[in-house]
């Protein structure tokens, strides 16, 4: 305690305004600079592409492990994946389209139209093999092509 009238510490501790503000500024301008730098949300179609990809390749590797046949469907609402199982097609998987993303599918070259109710279009057996097919997901901004060449693994690519 001091007494009264007595002068005050002129060496207080402590931070001014001013470099609390300026410290603040600097932390701003650093997240500025991360946050324009982190990659941009990809189009949902393109993750739907990878997605479809996946869900492909899982399906022939399915087959050939199962020993029974898997099968896809498309549809212009979506696609199905199928397996089979006791004398009929078991859906496991429905999956609607992105919007804006319109499917075409080429079957060993030919055009397919796609019919309005789910049933199996490209079937992988159990011996690792399936149809050629070519799969386009077409949008605004790009196509994304789905290819198999009837030995049972989809690769995907982007065709801008």
């Amino acid at each position: 305690m001091s007494p009264a009238g007595a002068s005050k510490n002129q060496n207080s501790a402590g931070f001014t305004l001013v470099e609390v503000l300026t410290v603040l500024f600097i932390l701003a301008l650093v997240t500025g600079a991360v946050v324009m730098t982190l990659p941009s949300k990809p189009p949902a179609a393109l993750t739907q592409a990878r997605a479809l990809t996946t869900d492909l390749n899982v399906a022939a590797d399915d087959a050939l492990l199962a020993g029974r046949p898997a099968a896809l469907s498309l549809t212009p609402e979506g696609y199905q994946i199928y397996s089979y199982s006791e004398f009929d097609w078991q859906q496991q998987k429905s999956v609607p389209w992105a919007d804006g993303t319109s499917p075409q599918l080429r079957r060993d070259g030919e055009r397919v139209a796609l019919p309005d109710t789910p049933t199996p279009l490209i079937i992988f057996e159990p011996i690792g093999q399936s149809e050629t097919f070519e799969i386009t997901l077409q949008t605004t901004r790009a196509d994304y092509v789905l290819r198999n060449a009837g030995n049972g693994q989809t690769l995907f690519e982007l065709d801008q």
